[in-house]
């Protein structure tokens, strides 16, 4: 096997989406749920000496900062792209403590982080869905700067590069917020058909952000990410069956539209919780890299999932924020040292946390992640 040394991030993770072994395990922050808080990116900046300003970008219903010098600091080999807030999402700028969106869903500011509710659809029949006001993904407001910020990392940086779509849930979790969560799990059986308009209507919207953005940045972009939370800490939320009848024709498509806009991209898809049963699945209608792989969720044994389904799958997280990243140094180590044991030989894996990286983290937990990642993660595995 050929030994890389000293490789460029680009070229690192290139290989790992390949399912070969570069110099070390890259390491991923940000897209759907690998963010760190805003509070932490600036106890960071001053742990670092960073006087750079951060970016902020809108990503996850957050708005979010994002700082190219921490993400050096760090050894961070992807960097993220994401489409800009549209009109009315400027509108509300997710800074009050409670505002209406562009979906027509009410944010709620908690720490840091935003709830959302409402339920607008939630009393709505079939032929309501062609009155309701949509989003406009072709809002130009969602583009703007962004082939030039894509330009200039492409060619002033060595990360690879990966894009997101706008601060929007997925398929399945958008009609569920819009609908209201027991409307629309008693739909599945008493009204079919207002679920699949439903997920139509939010089909053909997510159908042009991907548009926009690979219009916007397809030239410099290798990963896509999509998501879509189909599952709890202990179970998926619908039976195989229902997501096989209702959603997963829609993942299909959104991953056959980008795959014919953009052939040699690979997907990226994020779902939190216990989703090993709709792995096969996913596999089927060409996911290439799932994320974010919660370790303590049941039946997502890392070390078994590596050995069922690496050879399609690459994957993405797994570090364990729930119990390992908030005990001590002790813990952090142990548990990265698990995972790369488990996910990294043979390639196929980039190391990353297994969710946000919450407040309630210890600073010193987060800096050592990285670091030890580079300390045990370098090729051959050998702890």
């Amino acid at each position: 096997m050929k030994k890389y040394e000293n490789i460029t991030s680009r070229k690192r993770v290139e290989l790992v989406l390949n399912h070969q072994e570069p110099d070390r395990v890259p390491f991923a922050l940000g897209g759907t749920a690998q963010k760190l808080p805003n509070t932490v990116v600036e106890q960071l900046l001053k742990y670092y000496h960073i006087t750079d300003k951060p970016q902020k970008v809108l990503a996850g219903y957050n708005y979010m900062l994002y700082s190219i010098p921490l993400m050096k600091e760090l050894g961070v080999d992807i960097a993220y792209l994401y489409l800009n807030a549209s009109t009315g999402l400027y509108e509300y700028n997710g800074l009050e403590d409670k505002s209406i969106d562009e979906w027509g869903l009410t944010r709620e500011r908690l720490d840091g982080f935003t709830n959302l509710g409402g339920s607008p659809l939630g009393e709505a029949e079939i032929d309501d869905l062609k009155k309701y006001d949509w989003p406009d993904p072709y809002d130009t407001d969602r583009v703007k700067g962004l082939s030039e910020k894509a330009e200039h990392l492409y060619k002033e940086t060595d990360f690879a590069l990966a894009a997101h779509r706008p601060a929007q849930l997925g398929i399945f979790e958008m009609a569920s917020l819009l609908r209201g969560t027991e409307k629309f799990y008693m739909d599945f059986i008493l009204d079919k058909k207002f679920v699949h308009a439903l997920l139509d209507k939010l089909l053909e919207i997510n159908l042009g952000y991907y548009d926009v953005l690979i219009n916007a940045v397809g030239k410099y972009v290798k990963i896509y990410e999509m998501e879509d939370d189909l599952a709890s800490q202990l179970s998926l939320l619908i039976s195989p069956a229902m997501y096989r009848e209702f959603v997963k024709p829609r993942h299909r498509q959104l991953v056959n539209f980008i795959k014919k806009r953009v052939p040699k991209v690979k997907i990226v898809f994020h779902s939190c919780g216990a989703i090993k049963d709709l792995i096969p699945d996913l596999i089927d209608i060409g996911i290439a890299i799932l994320n974010p792989l919660q370790p303590l969720a049941e039946g997502m044994n890392s070390r078994i999932i590596k050995k069922e389904y690496g050879q399609d799958l690459v994957f993405q997280g797994g570090i364990d924020v729930q119990e390992a990243l908030r005990g001590d140094v002790v813990d952090v180590e142990r548990e990265i040292k698990q995972r790369l044991c488990d996910f990294a030989p043979g390639g196929g894996y980039i190391a990353g946390p297994s969710h946000n990286f919450g407040t309630d983290i210890p600073l010193n937990n987060i800096i050592s992640v990285p670091k030890l990642i580079r300390k045990y993660g370098k090729y051959p595995i050998n702890i």
